[in-house]
């Protein structure tokens, strides 16, 4: 899952920690307090990773993106929580407190090297990542003192699934009985990146040496949090996920191209609803087949 790798030394220049019980405001505010200068000594609160990360961020602080999270009927891409949180995002750029596409750049590409270089150099306060990040040891990054703490909690606290490493057995193998020996065996040891297989792995005295005891206790907690997979298809409408493609054009649009809010999410709202209009007219077609079709047909200029 996701959690926050933070600068300890310019979270103490601010008299701030991500304490437990954090909230998203909290986060909003620290961002902030954490960024200033100029030029090639501006520092940044945050930085902030388009695609699929700012739909997690706007599910975060909005609350939820379907009407039912338990069993979504409807996405609700346009309501005023998500259009508040899409806006909160955007004055983070324009205000300087996270990086802005650069002039002429090609592409969001170039932004994640930008974000890349940026918390490498020391220049950022605060970066949500994956705990795939275990074995990256960021704290040895030019001897800074880097910390690791569960994503802000609110109502609903939630960390996004970001990847799943998992062993097959061979359906027709003649050695399942040795496969089976050979998987027990390594989800019963810390691998060198991202969390071991096992929870009491992860409570272990051999992890915490590993990792050190503040990290051990945010992954801790972190697996305590609801984990969401934000990308879900709608009750009985298969293939309904990629409308979040629409979503994350607004967002991005809003974030570092300065479009209007409201405009941009009921835009991806009206698209998402075509969509589903789309499929629920073709329940005979195969899923893919459907979703592409039904895709296309909205996403025509």
């Amino acid at each position: 899952m996701d959690v926050l790798y933070y600068d300890k030394a310019l979270f103490d220049e601010t008299g701030l920690f991500p304490a437990a019980g954090w909230t998203w405001d909290d986060w909003l505010v620290a961002a902030r307090k954490l960024s200033g200068g100029e030029g090639a000594e501006q520092r940044y609160g945050v930085v902030l990773w388009p695609g699929t990360s700012l739909a997690f961020l706007l599910e975060a602080m909005a609350g939820t993106l379907v009407d039912n999270p338990g069993t979504p009927t409807g996405f609700r891409f346009d309501t005023q929580d998500v259009v508040v949180a899409a806006q909160q995002l955007a004055g983070l750029v324009t205000d300087g407190v996270a990086p802005a596409l650069e002039a002429g750049s090609g592409g969001y590409d170039e932004l994640y090297d930008l974000n890349y270089s940026l918390i490498h150099s020391g220049r950022v306060g605060m970066w949500t990542q994956s705990s795939m990040s275990v074995g990256m040891e960021w704290a040895r990054y030019q001897g800074r003192s880097i910390g690791v703490a569960p994503l802000p909690r609110d109502s609903r606290p939630i960390a996004p699934r970001s990847m799943v490493t998992a062993h097959y057995i061979a359906a027709n193998t003649p050695h399942v009985e040795a496969c089976w020996e050979w998987l027990n065996f390594v989800s019963d040891h810390i691998p060198k990146d991202g969390l071991p297989a096992r929870r009491s792995l992860v409570a272990s005295d051999e992890f915490r040496a590993y990792v050190g005891e503040e990290a051990q206790a945010a992954y801790l907690e972190s697996l305590a949090y609801q984990h969401t997979d934000v990308f879900r298809d709608l009750e009985g409408v298969p293939g309904s996920k990629k409308a979040y493609t629409w979503l994350i054009q607004a967002a991005q649009e809003i974030v570092w191209h300065g479009a209007g809010a409201q405009a941009a999410l009921s835009q991806a709202q009206g698209k998402a609803e075509a969509y589903l209009n789309c499929l629920r007219q073709r329940p005979d077609l195969e899923e893919r087949a459907s979703a592409d079709a039904c895709f296309q047909e909205v996403d025509a200029p």
